[in-house]
């Protein structure tokens, strides 16, 4: 079952970050304001990428209590 609805996050996945990023590039005047935003917030979302693949390590599998508690 949780195969199955793996597909469903992965479908709605996408749709809140499209609909984020038109928010805040909508709300800003300037172009360098916008420019700010975008390379932060990008720069942001790869961060967490990399945050993650150094917090959930092999000894607390499989089902990384203390690493998801620290998130």
């Amino acid at each position: 079952m949780g195969y199955f609805f793996t597909f469903f996050i992965t479908m709605g996945s996408f749709a809140p970050s499209c609909i984020f990023h038109a928010w805040y590039e909508n709300n800003d005047a300037s172009e360098d304001g916008q420019a700010f935003r975008v390379g932060s917030f990008v720069f942001l979302g790869n961060l967490a990428g990399i945050v993650s693949s150094n917090i959930l390590l092999n000894k607390w599998e499989p089902q990384y209590i203390i690493p998801l508690n620290a998130t």
